[in-house]
């Protein structure tokens, strides 16, 4: 029989046929073991036959034209579907998050690769996989596709939807996102799980219907959890949150006053912070707000300790009134590697260094900073300017007097920070430029300052000429005039070349990623004073002749 339907192709009769075979041996298999050598009368037999064989269940796919498949977006192969329904897609776990670089950055990645050693994918690569992932999922359906994401987790935090939304209804205008709130509810008893979950959805209840009546089932479960020792405290406070009032008027003058001071003082990032978002300017500068610190590598704690190195830097310089065409590449590293450890050991604490994760993040970080000053004192070598005073404070105790903007009825005062002042002397005059150290991406632009958004440079140098008086004095002169304010990123930035290219070419262009970028007086003394070389173009600061 069961070579019958093989041959005629009719394999699904042929794997049953199959199936209760085995099945049938089996159950002669248990018999043996069960009766043993114990005569029964035919009815009895048959009785255990038939009990053996009712038992039987034989499991095979329906052949069914609809079916559902459920898998992992990353591992499932499933083609030519008619719905998809993608759940969970929320930030950070659909499409999944960039990985760190981990021990070995992309540079040494690539390096190794290079060289046939087979590795993992580096970040750029995992990026890619992880958008085309994205674009091949949302095409799988040919007809409907149903995208959904938790609004809340179950200890009632909150879960930020994924950029595809966002993404989607720029691209289909008439889409709309439904909620929980406004779609389809659910029965009551489906609601009802765990404590933990229930109070959840009880608290996204009470916020959704604040004035509808409440339905029987909840009312139920609000007095058990009155009555539970463990939540009467929090449904307490549950009821005492739902009816405090929040007044939605603005804050007024004489509140401002008392909570931000009056004058208004602050630094120029911190006005810049009001521009960008006057919320988050309260949190930070009206109740100062401050996330808890955690003793870990970041990139703004990255930032602080190279500030601190550099000044550090140059103020040995100054100290022992060394020459700058002087100054070995040796003395250079050493220099910049104490102050690193310094630094880092001042600002996370003297165990930083014990982790060999963050030694070798300091280390490969202290390189960077290794080349930055290596670049910064042939900026100096090249030219006329010479550094006068590193971190220069004005307002506040300094003896320099702040920026101030007054209103019709207000009056800010500004304070601030200068990384570097930097003089050039020709005659009576004094040319100020202004260096200020970043270390991410950043170039002066003209929109960004008529905005508000940037105006840390030129108010640095209002600053500067607000107090020439005092400058006057300290250079001897009768003249101060601003000749430039600039942008020094420090980064170790890679560079595209071919294989045949010498090492003072791959220098070349490394030191035309880390030019000084900004606005510099347009005067050909003054940019051949920043520029000894300067003739069409230079390698310095980022200008070139019309």
């Amino acid at each position: 029989m069961m070579a019958k339907f093989k041959a005629e192709g009719n394999l699904e009769n042929a794997n049953r046929n199959i199936s209760a075979y085995n099945a049938f041996i089996n159950l002669m298999d248990t018999a043996v073991e069960v009766l043993q050598n114990k005569k029964y009368s035919v009815s009895q037999y048959a009785d255990f036959i038939e009990s053996g064989i009712t038992g039987y269940e034989s499991g095979s796919v329906p052949p069914a034209i609809e079916q559902v498949n459920v898998g992992n977006v990353q591992r499932s192969m499933i083609h030519k579907v008619k719905a998809v329904f993608l759940l969970g897609a929320n930030e950070g776990k659909f499409p999944g998050i960039s990985l760190d670089e981990g021990l070995l950055s992309d540079n040494d990645r690539g390096i190794l690769q290079s060289c046939n050693i087979e590795l993992a994918p580096d970040t750029l690569t995992h990026t890619f996989e992880t958008k085309f992932l994205t674009y091949k999922t949302l095409c799988l359906p040919s007809e409907k596709l149903f995208i959904s994401c938790p609004s809340m987790d179950m200890r009632g935090g909150t879960l930020r939807s994924a950029y595809i939304f966002t993404v989607l209804k720029k691209l289909f205008t008439s889409l709309t996102v439904e909620g929980m709130v406004t779609g389809v509810k659910k029965p009551f008893d489906e609601y009802i799980g765990t404590p933990e979950s229930t109070f959840q959805e009880l608290i996204r209840l009470m916020a959704s219907s604040k004035d509808t009546p409440v339905q029987p089932g909840w009312v139920a479960v609000k007095r058990w959890f009155e009555g539970n020792k463990q939540w009467s405290d929090r449904i307490r406070l549950l009821y005492k949150a739902f009816h405090i009032h929040v007044p939605s008027e603005p804050m007024n003058e004489q509140l401002a006053g008392e909570l931000f001071g009056q004058p208004l003082t602050g630094s120029v990032s911190a006005f810049e912070a009001y521009t960008n978002c006057p919320f988050a300017y309260f949190l930070q500068y009206g109740i100062k707000a401050r996330e808890r610190k955690i003793a870990q590598i970041t990139p703004l704690g990255i930032g602080s300790v190279s500030h601190t190195v550099l000044e550090m830097f140059f103020h040995r310089i100054k100290e022992n009134n060394l020459d700058y065409n002087d100054i070995s590449e040796e003395y250079m590293n050493r220099c910049v590697l104490e102050e690193m450890k310094r630094a880092a050991s001042s600002f996370w604490g003297k165990n930083i260094l014990d982790s060999k994760r963050n030694e070798y993040l300091l280390n490969r970080y202290g390189n960077t900073l290794g080349l930055t000053v290596k670049t910064l004192v042939r900026h100096i070598i090249g030219g006329e300017f010479r550094p006068i005073n590193q971190e220069v404070i004005f307002g506040g105790k300094s003896s320099l007097k702040p920026v101030s903007e007054t209103s019709e009825h207000n009056r800010a005062i500004i304070s601030g920070k200068i990384d570097r002042l930097d003089v050039f002397k020709e005659g009576d005059t004094s040319y100020i430029r202004i260096i200020d150290y970043k270390t991410g991406s950043k170039a002066l632009s003209m929109e960004d300052f008529y905005y508000g958004l940037q105006l840390q440079l030129p108010v640095y140098m209002k600053a500067i000429m607000e107090n020439q008086d005092f400058f006057k004095r300290l250079f001897h002169t009768n003249e101060i005039v601003p000749a430039g304010i600039l942008y020094y990123n420090i980064d170790d930035p890679i560079v595209k070349t071919n294989y045949t290219a010498t090492s003072a070419e791959i220098e070349r262009l490394v030191a035309k990623q880390l030019m000084l970028k900004g606005l510099v007086l347009d005067r050909e003394p003054v940019i051949k004073a920043m520029d000894k070389n300067f003739t069409d173009q230079s390698d310095i600061i980022k200008v070139k002749k019309n």
